[in-house]
C-alpha cells in the first residue's frame, strides 16, 4: 500500500510539473503544530517582466535611460515610494537610481550626496516627507546616511559592523538596520537611538552557534526583516557563514517566537508580507517564494535550462533576485536581479499592470 501511494504521489509530481505557466513548489511537508508548515504547488499565473536595466550589456554600466537603455550594475536595495516611483542601491556603480512608473532611470545627483562618496550602497528608502536615507559599506563597518528633501545633507551613522538592509516601521515613521555583529539586533535610524532585539530569556529555541560562545546569546544575523501592519516583526536569523536560517516573529517587548521550523531557509536576502501578514514573501538564494495560508509557494527563481534571464511565466522566467518591494494593491512584487543587473516585477494578479 505505501509502495503504491508513493507511485501515485510521484505521479502527481510530474503531472503538476508539466502543466504550462503553474509554479512549481519545493518538497512537501505537512505539519498540524500552530505556525508549521506545509508546502504545496500554487496555481496562479505569476508573470515576470523586466522594468529597466540589461544583462550582459557592454560599455558603460552606469547610464539612465528608459526600459533596457538604462544600465545597472549588481542593483542590491529597492523601496517603494508612495509616488510610485522606485529607488534603487546600485551598489558596483556606488549609485542611487530612480526607476519612475514608465521605467526612466535617473541617477541621483546633488552636492551632499556626491560628497558622501557612497561604497557598495546596499539599502535605500524614502521618508514620507521625502528624506532619503542610504546603507553602504564605510572604513571597514557600515554607515546609514539620511539626507533632506532639499537635498542636504541631515544626518549619518557610523557602525563598526556592516549593516544589512533597512525596514520600514509604519507605527514609529521611521527606518530600521539591522547589523552582523553580535546578538541579533535592529535599531532605529536617526539620532534618537532605539533598538529592537530578541530576549533570549523568553526564547524556548536556541539557534545552534559555531562561534564557540564569544557572546552571551548565539552569533546570528537578521539577514531579512519586516514590520508588520500587525505590530509584529517578522525576522530571518541565518548564520553568518553558512547563511542557513530560521524565522521568528519578534513582538515589541523583545518577546520571540519561532515559527515555520519545519522550513530552513538557505540564503535569505529579503522580506516583505502584504497588509495582514497573511502572505509572506522572501527572496532565498535568489528564488522568490510566498508563505500564503500556512504553505510555502514557489513563485520563480533560477531558471535550471536557460541562464538568460528571460522574462516569462513563472518558472519558465530565469531569475536571481536580492530585494523585494510590494506594491501598495498588492498585485505587483517588485525587485532587483542580480544577474540580469536589472529592475523586475512579478505580477501576481492578471488585472495589474
Amino acid at each position: 500500500m505505501k509502495k503504491n501511494l508513493l507511485i501515485a504521489v510521484l505521479i502527481g509530481v510530474v503531472i503538476s510539473s508539466c502543466k504550462k505557466d503553474i509554479s512549481v513548489s519545493d518538497q512537501t511537508v505537512i505539519s498540524t503544530a500552530k505556525d508549521q508548515l506545509s508546502v504545496s504547488a500554487g496555481n496562479t499565473i505569476l508573470i515576470v517582466k523586466t522594468i529597466a536595466g540589461m544583462r550582459d550589456s557592454t560599455g558603460p554600466t552606469l547610464v539612465d535611460g528608459t526600459g533596457k537603455d538604462a544600465r545597472f550594475k549588481a542593483p542590491l536595495g529597492i523601496y517603494l515610494a508612495n509616488t510610485g516611483n522606485l529607488y534603487v542601491a546600485d551598489s558596483k556603480n556606488n549609485a542611487i537610481r530612480k526607476v519612475t512608473t514608465d521605467g526612466t532611470v535617473t541617477t541621483l545627483v546633488n552636492p551632499a550626496i556626491t560628497a558622501a562618496h557612497f561604497s557598495e550602497p546596499n539599502a535605500v528608502g524614502l521618508y514620507d516627507d521625502g528624506s532619503l536615507a542610504v546603507v553602504d559599506k564605510y572604513d571597514g563597518g557600515g554607515r546609514v546616511s539620511v539626507f533632506k528633501p532639499d537635498g542636504l545633507f541631515d544626518y549619518h551613522d557610523l557602525i563598526r559592523s556592516s549593516l544589512l538592509g533597512l525596514a520600514w516601521d509604519p507605527f514609529t515613521k521611521s527606518f530600521y538596520e539591522g547589523t552582523d555583529f553580535g546578538p541579533p539586533f535592529i535599531h532605529r535610524v536617526g539620532s534618537y537611538y532605539q533598538g529592537y532585539g530578541i530576549d533570549f530569556n523568553k526564547l524556548t529555541y536556541h539557534l545552534p552557534s559555531d562561534y564557540d560562545g564569544r557572546f552571551d546569546s548565539p552569533y546570528y544575523t537578521p539577514r531579512g526583516f519586516f514590520f508588520g501592519f500587525n505590530n509584529i516583526i517578522y525576522m530571518i536569523l541565518s548564520d553568518p557563514e553558512s547563511l542557513k536560517g530560521d524565522m521568528f516573529k519578534i513582538l515589541r517587548d523583545g518577546t520571540p517566537s519561532h515559527i515555520y521550523t519545519d522550513l530552513k531557509f538557505k540564503n535569505v536576502t529579503s522580506i516583505v508580507a502584504n497588509h495582514d501578514s497573511r502572505s509572506i514573501y522572501i527572496v532565498d538564494n535568489g528564488a522568490i517564494k510566498v508563505i500564503v495560508n500556512g504553505k510555502l509557494q514557489y513563485i520563480t527563481g533560477p531558471n535550471p535550462k536557460h541562464h538568460d534571464s528571460r522574462d516569462g511565466v513563472g518558472t519558465n522566467a530565469d531569475v536571481y533576485a536580492y530585494s523585494l518591494a510590494l506594491s501598495k494593491d498588492e498585485n505587483t512584487l517588485y525587485f532587483t536581479d542580480l544577474n540580469a543587473n536589472a529592475v523586475r516585477k512579478v505580477i501576481l494578479r492578471l488585472h495589474s499592470n
